[in-house]
C-alpha cells in the first residue's frame, strides 16, 4: 500500500479491497469485492466481511464452508472493480466494468 493512506474521517479506505471467491459443491462460482474486510484472529486465523443477503454472492455464500480470500493492493483496482460490477461475467478477464453487456 502507498504510504499515503487517507483518514477514515475524510471518507476514505485506508486498507486494500478484497476479493472474495467461493466455489460450492454444487459448482457454483461467484465472486465479490469486499470493503468490509478485516481480520478477527490471527491464531486460529479469522476474518470477518459482511454481505447483503440481496447480493448476488449471497445463495452461493450461504451454503459453503470454504472461501478464497484474494488481498488486492493498487495495482489491482481494475479487478476489485470488475468483481464490484453487476450484470458482467466476473471471471472473464476480458470484461473490464466498463464493458457493456
Amino acid at each position: 500500500m502507498s504510504s499515503r493512506r487517507q483518514s477514515p474521517a475524510n471518507g476514505h479506505r485506508t486498507h486494500a479491497a478484497t476479493v472474495v471467491l467461493v466455489t460450492t459443491d454444487r459448482d457454483d462460482r461467484v465472486g465479490l469485492t469486499a470493503t468490509s474486510f478485516t481480520s478477527v484472529s490471527a491464531n486460529p486465523p479469522v476474518v470477518l466481511f459482511c454481505v447483503a443477503r440481496t447480493a448476488s454472492a449471497w445463495p452461493a455464500l450461504s451454503v459453503t464452508d470454504r472461501i478464497g480470500i484474494h488481498l488486492l493492493g493498487e495495482d489491482s483496482r481494475e479487478l476489485a472493480r470488475r468483481f464490484s460490477t453487476t450484470g458482467i461475467d466476473r471471471f472473464d478477464h476480458r470484461q473490464s466494468a466498463t464493458t457493456t453487456v
